[in-house]
């Protein structure tokens, strides 16, 4: 085998800088997937039997407008702007909003008072 070497006038090989590994490609996999979920909320719609599911008739846009519609509402309470990018529908019909803020979306989840006054804004005619 013969060794490796340089160009001719003698300088070192620079080091390579290696790319990432499957290991470090599924930490930033998984990392990625984290941030997102920190950024997602829930709504769900409480139907009575025999009454129709009112987010079903709307179209992804429409979610999200009506998302952002909310938000903007809200945005003086929680002390930033926040909107939702995107909006997924359920199986079971609830929708699964992803917004530009963690902070935002951490305080809706876990904050009473702020995910009560999100649902009354987003149900309100």
């Amino acid at each position: 085998m013969l060794p490796v070497t340089g160009p001719p006038d003698g300088t070192p090989l620079a080091r390579t800088t290696q790319r990432p590994g499957l290991h470090d490609m599924t930490k930033i996999t998984m990392l990625a997937k984290g941030n997102t979920k920190a950024r997602q909320i829930l709504v769900d719609e409480t139907v009575t039997a025999g009454g129709t599911a009112t987010l079903a008739t709307l179209e992804p846009a429409e979610l999200i407008a009506k998302a952002n519609l909310t938000l903007r509402d809200l945005s003086n309470w929680l002390g930033m702007e926040v909107q939702a990018v995107t909006a997924n529908r359920l199986q079971n019909g609830g929708i699964v909003y992803e917004l530009n803020s963690s902070e935002a979306a951490s305080m809706i989840r876990r904050d009473e008072e702020t995910r009560q006054n999100f649902m009354n804004l987003y149900w309100s005619p």
